[in-house]
C-alpha cells in the first residue's frame, strides 16, 4: 500500500502505525510542526486508559475492603489520583524530550526540540494503551523505548547507537537521582 506523504495521519491511523510501521510513522512525525498534535493524543490516550486503570482498581480496592468507605476516608483523593498521575506524566514528558534533546544536540543531530518531544510523545502511546494489562504493561514500557529509538534516529538522523543513548541516557540519570535522594532521606533518619 502506498502511503501519500502530504496527507496528515488521523488519530486512529497514528495508533495503527506507531505499531505496525514505525519508520514509516516516524518519517511523517519529523514533517509535523509544534507539539499539539502529540500532546493532544498522550493526554486524550493517558486520560481514557488513566480511568480504565482507576476504574478497575478502585473495583479491586472495593472488594478488598468493604466498600468505598473502607479506604478510610481517602476516597476522594483515591478518586483524584489517576489524574494526579496523568499530571505528574505530562510534565515528564517535556522534562525526559528535553534531556534527550540535549544529547541530540551533543551527538550533532538535526532538528528541533520540538521533534524530540513529538517522538517522546508518541512512543508512549503504546505504553499508556498496554499498561492497565497486568505484567505487558511494565513490559509495553521496553516497546516505548524501542519506538523512541527509532524516532529519534529517524527524525533527527542519527545512528540507532546514539538514538539509543540519547534516549536511555536521561533514565539512568533520572534513576541515578531517584536513589541518590532515597539515600539522602534514609541516611538521614526521616524514616
Amino acid at each position: 500500500m502506498v502511503i501519500n506523504k502530504n496527507v496528515e495521519f488521523g488519530f486512529w491511523d497514528k495508533i495503527k502505525y506507531i505499531v505496525s510501521d514505525p519508520n514509516l510513522f516516524f518519517e511523517r512525525v519529523k514533517l509535523e510542526q509544534g507539539i499539539k498534535n502529540s500532546i493532544l493524543m498522550y493526554d486524550i490516550v493517558g486520560a481514557f486508559f488513566s480511568v480504565i486503570s482507576y476504574i478497575f482498581s478502585f473495583g479491586l480496592m472495593s472488594m478488598m475492603s468493604g466498600g468505598y468507605g473502607g479506604l478510610g476516608g481517602f476516597g476522594f483523593l483515591y478518586s483524584a489520583l489517576p489524574f494526579v498521575i496523568l499530571g505528574i506524566g505530562l510534565i515528564m514528558t517535556f522534562v525526559y524530550s528535553g534531556l534527550i534533546h540535549a544529547l541530540v544536540i551533543a551527538f550533532k543531530g538535526e532538528g528541533t526540540y520540538s521533534s524530540s518531544y513529538n517522538v517522546y510523545a508518541y512512543s508512549m502511546v503504546p505504553y499508556l494503551i498496554l499498561s492497565v494489562v497486568p505484567m505487558v504493561g511494565f513490559l509495553a514500557i521496553i516497546y516505548s523505548i524501542i519506538l523512541m529509538i527509532i524516532g529519534i534516529s529517524k527524525v533527527h538522523n542519527i545512528s540507532k547507537g546514539k538514538a539509543a543513548l540519547a534516549c536511555l541516557l536521561p533514565a539512568v540519570l533520572v534513576i541515578g537521582l531517584l536513589i541518590g535522594l532515597a539515600i539522602m532521606i534514609f541516611s538521614r533518619g526521616f524514616f
